[in-house]
């Protein structure tokens, strides 16, 4: 006798997106596929604004701005990040 595992979804989880649209706001989980750099070396890049800062909604929910993230994309070696934010 065999037992099938079924697995469900979390409810927390959802589509990763496949594009970045400017107008909107990316966990760092949504931008790491695209910026193809690791955790650290996106923080260290933050802290020297070299990356575009997050925007913190909460003690626990920091965003990046798609304009940014997309700006960072096209040049990663030359970015310099708005000193506001992005916003």
């Amino acid at each position: 006798m065999t037992t099938q595992q079924h697995s469900t979804p979390s409810h927390n989880a959802r589509q990763r997106p496949t594009t970045l649209h400017p107008e909107a706001l990316y966990s760092w989980k949504d931008i790491q596929p695209f910026v193809s750099v690791g955790r650290e070396t996106w923080r260290r890049r933050v802290n020297a604004g070299t990356a575009p800062q997050p925007i913190v909604m909460s003690a626990r929910c920091t965003r990046y701005s798609g304009r940014e993230v997309l700006a960072w994309l096209e040049s990663p070696t030359t970015y310099r990040a708005q000193q506001n934010g992005g916003e």
